[in-house]
């Protein structure tokens, strides 16, 4: 059965062909002339009116619309024509990929979507990547886009994801590998199995959600933290143990109101600005000055309040409430002394800029400062600081390209940023097309993933990224294995793909 979005419009665009979503467009092959396709929209939120809109690029970079259709969409399914011509394109010698040879006698289009709310005002938009079509053939791309929501919430793993969309009641859904219950399903048949598409999680309404490896924890409205998952260390709050698939709030803390994880402990920070951590502590992650691993959570050592937390792979690093950026663990693969910082250390540098936000990697770190510039240090092994090269850097070291962001994520060996205009931007790693960009070829500066989704929120794998729409809708791509991606498929993808 396919899974597709609830209180929210998930869209499928299609030339000449059906899919899952509570919209779909379907007809034979785009061709030179006129070409008619069925829109089915069904809504499960307020709107009035949807754009729908076939374009084509210059090679100067300007878009020529095709065919544009409203519909008014009300609360009932609607079912309207659209014909799009694609002559115009295919005799524009300076259209998109004309001098390509691979192209041939094609077109390369893009489809958009504008969701119009009663006053007329933008909901939301979604377009999908470049498509390349050809008379007499069948092309076919997927689009989602909803009604606002008021909160929404993503969290990766390695092979795993997780988001939490808020429209009234918060739902959390998560999937991907599930070898020891980190998707937190009540459905035990689904243990140590994949689950290729979006399963409901039972949970209360979040405020904060964190994964990393192979568990994953909440911050309920209330303040408490609730984790699921690996236990093997005592990462979520209680005696070492397999794993434990349902929630359960972590006992020993005061009111939260963040939670990270990292690879086999997690911490969080409470409404006054205290740092804990539990778990394992070979690595000095828990920041309490020893390597001894705690299944209750202990204060990080230090008298500095935090109002935010990020977790690497065996360190953490935090916002202070003074400004400065302050770390503990390791950013090291060899947990010797000299690498290991048992308490909370200051970052050289930072004391120079007011960090917003922080993102962790596996071996680097980024921040963001007030005004949109985004630093990192740590290795550089595939270009992950973003600085042009793939030299190691022990300071804050300026991403290139002068881009101003509004939020960062780090996987292993790559980082990925949403620019102040929503755009969505990659760097580092691509091996499995973690970037987005539709190639694998690892990047050392910012490259613009593929298509012109205007993104509200991303988050980072090890070797996936997913991203959302401020609509609710999900996107992701890179590595596809246990089904990650939530698209169905373990097909690994090279740009957005959207999520059942």
């Amino acid at each position: 059965m396919r899974h597709c979005f609830r209180k929210s419009i998930a869209i499928a665009v299609l030339f000449g062909a059906s899919a899952c979503g509570n919209a779909e467009l379907s007809q034979p092959a785009l061709r030179a002339g006129p070409v008619r396709f069925s829109i089915a929209v069904q809504l499960g939120v307020a709107a009035r009116t949807l754009v729908v809109n076939v374009r084509y690029r210059k090679q100067g970079g300007s878009d020529v619309s095709l065919a544009e259709q409203s519909i008014d969409v009300g609360s009932e399914v609607k079912q309207v024509p659209l014909s799009v011509d694609i002559a115009p394109c295919l005799a524009d010698p300076l259209r998109e990929g004309a001098g390509d040879a691979a192209a041939g006698n094609a077109c390369i289009v893009r489809v958009g979507l504008t969701l119009l709310g009663s006053a007329g005002e933008t909901l939301d938009k979604s377009e999908t990547p470049p498509m390349v079509v050809r008379p007499g053939e069948t092309a076919e791309a997927r689009l989602g886009i909803g009604a606002r929501v008021s909160q929404m919430l993503l969290a990766l793993g390695v092979s795993h994801s997780c988001r939490t969309i808020t429209v009234g009641a918060g739902a959390t859904t998560c999937w991907g590998s599930n070898r020891n219950a980190q998707l937190g399903t009540v459905n035990r048949d689904t243990i140590n199995t994949d689950v290729l598409v979006p399963q409901p999680l039972v949970v209360a309404s979040l405020s904060s959600l964190d994964s990393e490896w192979q568990h994953t924890c909440g911050v309920t409205a209330a303040g408490a933290i609730q984790c699921w998952g690996a236990n093997f260390a005592g990462q979520l709050g209680e005696a070492p143990s397999g794993a434990r698939p349902s929630p359960r709030n972590v006992a020993g803390l005061p009111v939260m109101k963040q939670v990270v994880v990292g690879s086999d402990f997690t911490c969080g920070v409470s409404v006054d600005g205290i740092a804990y951590c539990w778990g394992e502590n070979l690595w000095g992650a828990l920041g309490d000055a020893t390597q001894g691993s705690r299944a209750t959570p202990a204060p990080v050592k230090t008298t500095v309040r935090f109002t935010r937390l990020a977790a690497g792979f065996n360190f953490v690093c935090g916002i202070s409430t003074t400004g400065p950026l302050l770390c503990w663990g390791t950013l090291s693969g060899n947990p010797v002394p000299a690498n290991i910082a048992l308490g909370p250390v200051q970052v050289p540098g930072s004391e120079l800029i007011r960090t917003a936000s922080i993102a962790m990697g596996a071996s680097h770190a980024c921040a963001l400062t007030d005004d949109g510039i985004a630093l990192c240090l740590g290795r550089n092994e595939a270009g992950e600081i973003g600085d042009g090269t793939v030299i190691e850097r022990l300071l804050p070291t300026p991403v290139a390209g002068g881009l101003r962001f509004s939020m960062l994520a780090a996987g292993a060996r790559f980082t990925c940023g949403l620019a102040l205009d929503g755009q969505s931007y990659c760097w580092g790693l691509n091996s499995v097309g973690q970037l987005g960009d539709g190639t694998n070829a690892s990047r050392s500066v910012p490259t613009r993933v593929n298509g012109s989704l205007p993104f509200s929120i991303v988050a980072a794998g090890q070797s996936h990224v997913c991203a959302g729409t401020s609509g609710g809708v999900t996107y992701c791509w890179g590595s596809n294995v246990n089904g990650q991606l939530g698209d169905g498929t373990r097909t690994n993808r090279l740009v957005p793909t959207l999520v059942r």
